[in-house]
Order: structure tokens, then sequence, then C-alpha cells
């Protein structure tokens, strides 16, 4: 299934805001998008087998997205990925911007987090893209040193996201009461946007806008939205579909034989450059609603529970578990993506979306580049970007959604019956060594 190489693109005369807020009302005229280069034969891919290609439609243009990003260490990555959303293409779609800043937690140590959403309208004869995204400004190089207002948030970030001009539509800046943590951060805040929105049933399996979450240190592509509405167009009503991801793929789940390194996706000359695998990509992830909703409402009762995540013969699960041996786990600090790998190791709608890359840069490229910023997730900043972001459309690569898609199991062999495990003493005995 391919995407039409000029689809069209709506463009916003002038916005006008109805209540509730967030309901945009636009008058538009369509355009054409152009295509900057066309795919060398260098570039190209095998054909897929006919019963495969058959055209996909072109997405509706009313299509709605809501971005999250992960937490900013330093000001200059948060500078970054908002210059990379504001300069991105939203083919003329409304986008108001929300930002919800979290109170940081009581320790002296502290990730304070925040929120940012950016919205438009949905429904006939409108358009909605919501952008979403988490900020973090605790005590780190470059920061402010752990500083605090009289409402308990970080100045600098209130005062950055209260002077942030916001060119695609409406702004608004909230200040959370109490500190969420990581988790529910990521669990609540889709709903809570919708709530505050005036969407008074909050999140449901029939909400028709769409999330992308996005870690601060990240800089996203120009054409982020533009693959991300497809890719929920292509597989959206497919029930074993869980959502996209700008992230690369890199971490093989279970192995693999080669390490952990995936460089990008399978391999074969068959294989679709937008594929599914069943691990989360947490930078610049897009769930579908229904999805996500599934998902909250299971992982909520699943922590009261206290039930132990482990997938066995993941090397996530050996993360996790070193996390539970360091008193991270459970806990604010907690990763959440662990209770995302058993909920889609046990559950129908398990597979994320990935694109291998494309473009000029060849493969490999990434819809998110990470940058790699000392903080939560490294140690110690490189001052560059994991992979080079796709500057360049290409329909060949990017805009090629097969019917039916290459499907990974946890070891990156064809899904099938079963999980495609192949566990290794070695694992185990490194966790073993590691807790000693």
């Amino acid at each position: 299934a391919r995407i039409p190489r000029s689809p069209s693109r709506r463009r916003r005369r002038r916005a006008r805001l109805l209540l509730p807020p967030f309901a945009l009302r636009t008058r538009e005229r369509r355009a054409t998008v152009a295509v900057e280069a066309e795919a060398t034969d260098r570039h190209r891919r095998r054909p897929a087998p006919a019963q495969n290609r058959r055209p996909v439609d072109q997405p509706h243009p009313g299509a709605s997205l809501r971005d999250h990003e992960g937490p900013p260490r330093r000001p200059h990555p948060r500078a970054r990925l908002l210059a990379s959303l504001l300069e991105a293409d939203y083919f003329g779609e409304n986008a108001d911007l929300d930002i919800w800043i979290d109170r940081p937690p009581p320790e002296p140590k502290f990730d304070l987090m925040k929120r940012m959403r950016l919205g438009g309208a949905t429904g006939r004869g409108k358009n909605r893209l919501n952008l979403a995204f988490t900020v973090d400004a605790g005590r780190r190089k470059g920061g402010t040193n752990g500083a605090v207002a009289a409402s308990g948030h970080d100045p600098e970030v209130v005062r950055a996201a209260r002077s942030l001009r916001w060119p695609h539509g409406r702004k608004a800046v909230h200040l959370r009461e109490e500190n969420a943590g990581l988790a529910r951060q990521w669990h609540e805040s889709w709903d809570r946007s919708l709530v505050e929105a005036g969407v008074k049933e909050g999140l449901t399996d029939d909400t028709e806008e769409k999330v992308v979450i996005l870690e601060d240190d990240m800089q996203a592509s120009p054409h982020f939205w533009r693959w991300t509405r497809w890719c929920h167009h292509a597989y959206g009503d497919r029930p074993d579909f869980a959502g996209c991801t700008l992230r690369r793929l890199w971490t093989c789940a279970a192995e693999c034989g080669q390490g952990h390194a995936m460089k990008g996706g399978p391999t074969d000359a068959d294989a679709a450059p937008n594929f599914m695998y069943p691990l989360v990509g947490s930078w610049g992830y897009s769930p579908s609603a229904s999805h996500w909703a599934n998902f909250t409402s299971w992982a909520s009762a699943a922590l009261a529970s206290k039930k132990k995540p482990y997938v066995e013969g993941l090397t996530p699960t050996l993360w996790y578990r070193r996390m539970e041996q360091m008193g991270d786990c459970p806990g604010k600090k907690c990763i959440w993506t662990q209770h995302h790998i058993y909920y889609a190791d046990t559950h129908q709608d398990r597979y994320t979306v990935y694109a291998r890359g494309g473009g000029r840069a060849g493969e490999n490229t990434t819809l998110g580049a990470n940058w790699i910023e000392e903080g939560m997730h490294f140690r110690g900043g490189h001052n560059r970007s994991d992979f080079q972001r796709v500057m360049t459309w290409d329909d060949e690569t990017l805009g090629r959604f097969d019917a039916e898609p290459t499907r990974l199991n946890w070891s990156t062999k064809p899904a099938g019956g079963g999980k495609g495990l192949e566990t290794s003493w070695s694992m185990e005995q490194g966790l073993q060594k590691n807790s000693t």
C-alpha cells in the first residue's frame, strides 16, 4: 500500500477560537505538497508483492495529533526541540499549545516535569493537531539549580513557557498542584488535556485526535507529522496496532544474536521500510486513542496490584530488575515502559510501527533524533544526535505502508505463534553478577 505522492494540504486562512476551548473553526483552501526529491534507484526497495500493494487513500485532512515530549535537561535542548516543532510541516492545520508544568518532588534532588500540548479542532470541516511534551528542569548543569517560585515551580521554566510565541494557534500554561512522577505524567496527560479542553469524558476509544510523546532532548524531523498521520491512517483500524514512533529502532529486546543493535530494522530486501515491532518506541511515541485508553486503564490496576511486569528473556526486564535493586522501581523514578512491554506481550494491540529512514541521507536517518543529553537516560552529554534527521520526504521509503506490513516478534523474526524468544543463560548470569 502506498501513500499518494502529492497529498492535498489544508491551509488555514484565519483561526477563530470558539467555546469550549481548543475548538477552532477554519476557512480553508486546497493546495499541493511538493515532493523535494525523487528517490534514486539506489534508495528504492524491491516492490512489495502485488497482493500487498493495493493503494491506500490519502489520510483525511482532519486527522489529528497530540504530541508529548520528555523532560529537557538544559535550556538549549528545549530550544532545539521547540525550534524543530515550530519549523515542522503541519499541512496548515491549526495547532493550539497547552503547557502543563509539574511540581518538583519533595526530595532535594528532583526532576521537574512539564507537559506541553498543541491542539486544534477536529470534526467535519475542521482540523485538529495536538502536540504535548514534558520538560524536566531540576538540579543540573545549565539549569536554575533547583530554584523554585512561590508556586513551587521552576521560575525559568514558567517564564519560558509564558513568553513563548506560538504562531500555529492558541497557547495556555497550566501549573500542576502536586508532583505526578514519570509514569503518571505519561499515563494521565492526554486524558487530562482533553478534560481541561472541555471534553468531559476525557480520553476514550472514540477519541479522534492523535498524540505524539517526545523526550525533551529530541529534535523532530520537519516531516514527523506527515509520516505520523499517514501511519495512523494506514494501520489505525488494525486490532494489533498500538501506535507509531519517530524513534529509529536500535534495541533488540531479546538479544537476537547480534547484541542489542537492530540498526534500524529488518535488512532483507523484501522488508517494508515501515514495519511493526512489539517494543514501544518511547522517543516520539504516538499511540492510538483506543490502545492508550486500554493500556493506561490496565496499567493503573497493574501498578495498584504491585504485580511484577516481568517478561522473561527480554533485555528490558533485566534493566527493570536492576532498577529494582537500586531502589528506583517501583516508584516515581521508575521507567513506565516495562509495564507497556508486559502489556504488549499479553494483549492483541501490541505492535508499534517504526520507520527505517529515507530521503537523500539513505536509511541511516530518523524522524526523531535524540541528542543524548545528560539526565534521566544518559550520564554525560555527548553534544551530538544519535542519527541524522529525515530532511527530505521520499514516497518510496517513508511513504510506503504495505497493506500487510512486516511484523516482527521480540527476537525480530517474522511474527507467528509464541514469543519467538531465545532465552540465554548468559543474560541471567549477568543479572546475578550485577546483583552481587
